[in-house]
C-alpha cells in the first residue's frame, strides 16, 4: 500500500538537480492510465510545463529521482503542458480536474478519479506535499471500504455510508465523485439525511435559489412568501456534517431574507451568528466587517460626502462644522446635492453624546435638503444627521451651514 512511502530523503537528494531544460523521463499520463486500472495501482501525476517553466523542470527532476528510488507499487507519470505540443498530443486523455497553477502534484485512483491535488508546488514544499498525497491515499482506501459497505446496504443507511466515505476525502475530491453522488441520490431520493446537499452545495447558486423562491412566490401579484424560504434554509442548516464554512454560507441566505423583509435586528443577529461559527474564515471576517458597516456611525472628514460614505440603512453621520458656527442664533443647514441622491433626515447639533439642538419630534422622520436649527449658547457642537443611500449609492453632496440674520 502507498501509506509506507517516505519521500523526504529522496527529495533532499533530488534538490541537487537544478532547472536545466529536461526531456521528461516520466511516462505521460495517457500512456499509463489503462495499466493503472488493470494492475489496480494509483498514479502520481506531475503537472508541468517543461519547455517554459523553470519550476516545472525542477519539480519534474525531483520526482523522477523519487520514482527511481521508490519501491512502492505506484505508477509515476507526467502531464506536460508544453507550449509546443502537437495536435495529437493535445487530444490525448488528461488527468481529472482543472489545474491552474503548475507545477502541481496530483494523485489519481486506478479508476481515474482524483484523490489529491496540490498546485504551485516548490522544491521546498514538495516533501510535505508528498506526505499529504500519501495520507490522502490512505483516506481514499478508507472511503473505498465504506462504499463497499454502502453497496451492500440500501436507503438512507446506504446514503449515510456513501457520505461517510466522501467525508474521508479532500472537499474538491469529494465533490468530483459524480458516481458516488448519483448513488447517494438513488439511495435517498428525497435527501432526507441531507448527504447529497452537503456534497453538491455551492454558495452563490444556493443564495440565488433562495432569492428565486421568494421572488417567484409573488409572480402573480401576491405577497412574497418568506416563510417557505426560511423553512428551506432552516432545513439545510440541520444537515449533518456541514463544515463551518458551509454553515456560514447557508446562513448568508438567512441574512438576505431578513434584510429583504426589513427585519434589521434579525439580520444583524444572523451576522453575529455567522461570525461566531468561525470568526477567522473569510465569511466570518466579512460578517464582522458588514456588521460594523451597518451599525457604526459614519464620521466625515469634511462637510462633504460621496456614495462611499453612504450606508443601506439610515445611519447617524457626524461632521465637524465648528468653522461655520458663530454664536447663538438660527442656522440654515443645506445639503447641496451635486449629483445622485440619498435620504437625509433628523439633523441635530451634538456635543459628544449630548443633543444641543434638534428638530421638533414631528419633523425628525421627514426627508429633506434644507433644515433650520437653533443654537442658544456659544459652544460649537458637531452636526449629526441620519443618512441612507439609494439605488447605486451615487451621491456627491456639500454640507453648508449658514447663520440666518
Amino acid at each position: 500500500m502507498l501509506h509506507h512511502i517516505n519521500p523526504v530523503s529522496g527529495l533532499l537528494a533530488a534538490a541537487l538537480f537544478l532547472s536545466a531544460p529536461v526531456q521528461a523521463a516520466l511516462p505521460v499520463y495517457s500512456a499509463v492510465k489503462d495499466e493503472a486500472k488493470t494492475v489496480n495501482k494509483y498514479m502520481i501525476v506531475v503537472w508541468a510545463g517543461t519547455d517554459w517553466s523553470p519550476k516545472s523542470r525542477e519539480i519534474t527532476r525531483a520526482v523522477e529521482h523519487l520514482a527511481k528510488n521508490s519501491p512502492e507499487p505506484v505508477l509515476w507519470c507526467i502531464q506536460d503542458e508544453r507550449e509546443e505540443m502537437t495536435e495529437e498530443e493535445q487530444k490525448l486523455p488528461k488527468p481529472p480536474g482543472e489545474i491552474w497553477n503548475i507545477p502541481a502534484i496530483q494523485v489519481v485512483s486506478p479508476t481515474g478519479n482524483m484523490v489529491f491535488l496540490s498546485e504551485g508546488v516548490s522544491r521546498e514544499t514538495l516533501p510535505a506535499v508528498m506526505k499529504q498525497a500519501m495520507e490522502a491515499v490512505k483516506q481514499q482506501n478508507k472511503a473505498n471500504a465504506l462504499w463497499e459497505k454502502a453497496a451492500a446496504s440500501s436507503g438512507t443507511a446506504a446514503a449515510l455510508l456513501y457520505g461517510e466515505g466522501l467525508q474521508q476525502l479532500p472537499p474538491y475530491a469529494a465533490s468530483s465523485r459524480k458516481d458516488i453522488l448519483e448513488k447517494i441520490k438513488k439511495a435517498d431520493p428525497e435527501d432526507i439525511k441531507g448527504v447529497h446537499f452537503k456534497y453538491t452545495f455551492r454558495h452563490l447558486p444556493y443564495i440565488e435559489k433562495v432569492q428565486r423562491m421568494v421572488n417567484d412566490s409573488a409572480k402573480d401579484g401576491g405577497p412574497k412568501d418568506y416563510k417557505t424560504a426560511h423553512a428551506y434554509v432552516n432545513k439545510q442548516l440541520k444537515t449533518p456534517g456541514l463544515t463551518p464554512l458551509q454553515k456560514q454560507q447557508v446562513m448568508a441566505a438567512r441574512f438576505w431574507l431578513y434584510r429583504n423583509e426589513g427585519k434589521k435586528d434579525q439580520a444583524l443577529k444572523t451576522l453575529t451568528d455567522i461570525a461566531r461559527i468561525s470568526p477567522k474564515t473569510l465569511m466570518g471576517i466579512g460578517a464582522q466587517n458588514y456588521y460594523r458597516y451597518l451599525t457604526e456611525p459614519v464620521t466625515l472628514k469634511s462637510p462633504h460626502f460621496t456614495g462611499y460614505d453612504l450606508r443601506p440603512e439610515l445611519t447617524p453621520t457626524r461632521v465637524n462644522v465648528s468653522s461655520m458656527l458663530d454664536g447663538p442664533g438660527n442656522y440654515k443647514i443645506t445639503f447641496k446635492m451635486n449629483s445622485g441622491g440619498c435620504n437625509i433626515r433628523n439633523p441635530r447639533f451634538m456635543k459628544g453624546n449630548r443633543v444641543v439642538s434638534e428638530l421638533p419630534k414631528d419633523r425628525q422622520d421627514k426627508n429633506g435638503r434644507e433644515f433650520t436649527l437653533r443654537l442658544s449658547g456659544s459652544e460649537k457642537p458637531d452636526l449629526v444627521f441620519d443618512c441612507q443611500g439609494q439605488g447605486w449609492f451615487d451621491a456627491d453632496c456639500d454640507i453648508i451651514v449658514t447663520k440666518e440674520s
